[in-house]
């Protein structure tokens, strides 16, 4: 795996994915933080993931990643943390159409 904290393809999401440690207890823990584009476009777009999960710590470039389909598989089986969650879910809802349980 590339140590870089920044993924900017999928080839790099996986490897980032496959190397996590495996969880106890069946389910990885992860804490995941958005941010948007709201100032100069006029509906919001996806612009940065901040995901740690084994304290393994990342900021994923969705704009240059070209399928982040792992890391929404990841996430359907994951524990998944957030804080102030309403507007990253809005903005995985409308990016996805999927929010993390």
């Amino acid at each position: 795996m590339d140590d870089s904290p920044i993924i900017e393809t999928t080839e790099s999401l996986v490897a980032y994915l496959e190397a996590l440690p495996a969880s106890s207890g069946g389910r990885h823990r992860c804490a995941v933080d958005t941010e948007a584009d709201s100032l100069h476009s006029y509906k919001e777009k996806l612009c940065l993931i901040q995901f740690t999960c084994a304290e393994r710590h990342v900021i994923i470039d969705p704009l240059r990643v070209g399928d982040l389909t792992p890391l929404l598989h990841f996430l359907r089986d994951a524990e998944v943390w957030m804080h102030g969650a309403d507007f990253d879910m809005s903005l995985f809802r409308r990016t996805f159409d999927f929010v993390p349980p």
